[in-house]
């Protein structure tokens, strides 16, 4: 990532190298490949680096304070997340989350609408899901319960930030 410095400012932050206009004089996009970290800052481009950014879903990063160090250097932008929402309600959010991805995961696995593959016809026309996809099933619920009960027992917003699903394997065919 680079950041644009003109008077002193961080102007710009960009990620995918892009053509620039500084002070009316064109540069191309691939001028960050082409030129040394020195030549780019004579001009005022640095290499820029993010620090403090944390979970979008849990915090509110706000715009970063930016700090230059020194000429051919690096633009650090500092971010200072704060909570998002309420402890309360971000659990509910990742338990819905958790929730609907498992219904997701099903879908995929059972539903003979999504997935005809474990369609299996009986006698008399019907339909049954082989055993390896009912213990799946019974997996993915156990793993949003599980999941349910850490988001649940976490005291603060710092305790949900390693959360994670082990959701298991999809059976196959």
């Amino acid at each position: 990532m680079w950041a644009l410095v003109e008077s002193g400012q961080v102007t710009k932050v960009f990620s995918v190298p892009v053509p620039l206009t500084i002070n009316g004089i064109k540069y191309p996009r691939n001028i960050t490949e082409l030129w040394t970290d020195e030549e780019l800052a004579v001009i005022g481009v640095y290499q820029y680096v993010e620090s403090g950014k944390k979970d979008t879903a849990l915090y509110d990063n706000g715009v970063p304070a930016y700090s230059i160090d020194g000429p051919g250097g690096t633009v650090t932008g500092t971010h200072a997340p704060t909570g998002r929402d309420t402890l309360a309600n971000l659990k509910a959010k990742l338990i819905k989350s958790a929730r609907r991805q498992a219904k997701e995961n099903y879908r995929t696995a059972v539903d003979p609408h999504y997935n005809e593959k474990y369609r299996i016809e009986t006698e008399g026309g019907a339909y049954s899901i082989p055993a390896d996809v009912k213990a799946y099933v019974t997996a993915l619920k156990s793993a949003v319960q599980t999941f349910k009960t850490a988001v649940n027992d976490a005291a603060d917003v710092a305790g949900l930030e390693d959360l994670a699903i082990a959701w298991p394997d999809t059976p196959q065919e």
